[in-house]
């Protein structure tokens, strides 16, 4: 009985650990890419749609990057790769200080 009790606490500390990291983003978004929109790089400079139009945060249907992001060539090429090549994308989003949604983190596949 012992041993039952102490796997299901372990088990419920791996599923309450997981989950926090699913809480640091204000969205995840899965789909593929519709509409790639390039502007100044200050201003929302690289901003992509998925299909379909899913809020991605706040109501917001796009995500953006700035110029100034950490990593900023390396999203690109692998986002317009995923859009070239119709691959499926998830990206994760925080909300930034105007309501817009900010990528922080993305996967394609």
């Amino acid at each position: 009985m012992r041993k039952h009790v102490i796997s299901l606490l372990f088990a419920l500390l791996v599923i309450l650990s997981t989950g926090s990291f699913a809480e640091a983003w204000d969205g995840i978004v899965v789909g593929t890419i519709a509409t790639i929109d390039v502007t100044a790089g200050n201003n929302y400079g690289f901003r992509i749609y998925f299909e379909g139009a899913p809020p991605m945060c706040n109501g917001q249907n796009w995500a953006y990057l700035l110029d100034t992001d950490s990593n900023y060539n390396a999203y690109l090429a692998s986002m317009l790769t995923a859009k070239v090549s119709n691959l499926g994308v998830t990206v994760w989003v925080n909300q930034d200080s105007s309501g817009y949604c900010h990528i922080g983190y993305m996967s394609i596949h």
